[in-house]
């Protein structure tokens, strides 16, 4: 699964990249400049967008966290699917541990 979301960032960043020399990031420049702090707060406070590296932290690196939350809901949802799956769900609460210690402890290892 880590491998599919690495390879769909890996290809957008190379798409958007191949792009980069078709666009004129002046234009881009002109157009941020004249927005006001608030709103360059909200992009992150990139202030350089002229060359590829402002660029690139733009479009993707904003986009890094919504990948992060769709990875975590895929892991989520497979956490206890893959438990009652390989039967070994069975041999996991037969320990003498509650139920919502168990799923805490599944959760807890998806934080960290």
């Amino acid at each position: 699964m880590i491998l599919i979301l690495g390879g769909v960032i890996g290809l957008l960043s190379f798409f958007i990249i191949s792009m980069l020399e078709n666009l004129d990031l002046q234009e881009f420049e002109g157009i941020f400049s004249i927005l006001p702090p608030e709103l360059m707060a909200f992009f992150g406070g990139i202030v350089v967008i002229s060359n590829p590296y402002g660029f690139w932290s733009l479009e993707i690196l904003g986009f890094i966290w919504l990948y992060a939350g769709i990875y975590l809901i895929f892991m989520a949802s497979s956490l206890l699917s893959n438990e009652v799956e390989n039967k070994t769900i069975d041999l996991s609460l037969s320990k003498p541990i509650s139920r919502y210690s168990f799923l805490g402890s599944k959760i807890t290892f998806l934080y960290v």
